[in-house]
C-alpha cells in the first residue's frame, strides 16, 4: 500500500525494450536532487489546506491584467519561489495599478526552457519539481485577496 510521500514509476515493456515512465495521472512529481530523475509521488497529506478567505467578486470595471512568470520574475539567475514572488514581485504589480494577475508556466515541466508547455503534471507549481508545492501556491490566494487582485492560471492544452 502506498503512503503519503512514497515515490513510484511505471515500468513499460514494449517490443525490443522497456523503460520507466511517470503515469499521466500523477498528481505530484518530484525530482531527485542527486540523480535528477523524476518520480511520481503519492500526495495525501494528513491535513488538507483550508481556504482562509472567500472567493473574490472580481475587479470592478476594466480588467488590468499583468502576465506574471513567477519562476523567472526575480532578477537573480535562478528560479524564484512563491514566497519571493509574494514578497518582492506582487507589491510591484499592485502598485502599478493592475487588478488581475495571470500566472504563467506554473504547471510542472521538467524542461524549464519550455515555459510550462511541455507539461509533466498539471498541478500548479513553479517550474521544476524541486520547488515549493501546492501549499505554497495556496498562500497566493489570500495574498491576492488582501491586495484586491483576481488571479487566473494559464493552462496549456495538450
Amino acid at each position: 500500500m502506498f503512503c503519503h510521500g512514497d515515490l513510484y514509476r511505471l515500468k513499460v515493456i514494449w517490443p525490443h525494450g522497456q523503460g520507466d515512465r511517470i503515469p499521466t495521472a500523477a498528481r505530484r512529481v518530484v525530482q531527485d536532487p542527486c540523480t535528477l530523475i523524476f518520480n511520481a509521488q503519492v500526495w495525501e497529506p494528513p491535513e488538507l489546506y483550508m481556504w482562509q478567505t472567500q472567493s473574490p467578486a472580481g475587479p470592478e470595471g476594466t480588467f488590468l491584467i499583468y502576465e506574471a512568470h513567477p519562476g523567472m520574475a526575480l532578477e537573480a539567475e535562478r528560479i524564484g519561489t512563491w514566497k519571493e514572488f509574494r514578497r518582492h514581485i506582487l507589491p510591484k504589480i499592485v502598485d502599478a495599478g493592475y487588478n488581475t494577475i495571470q500566472l504563467m508556466a506554473v504547471q510542472e515541466h521538467p524542461y524549464y526552457g519550455s515555459f510550462g508547455y511541455h507539461v509533466s503534471s498539471f498541478l500548479p507549481l513553479l517550474p521544476g519539481s524541486a520547488h515549493p508545492r501546492t501549499s505554497s501556491l495556496s498562500l497566493m490566494r489570500p495574498t491576492g485577496r488582501v491586495s484586491g487582485c483576481s488571479w487566473t492560471l494559464s493552462i496549456p492544452t495538450v
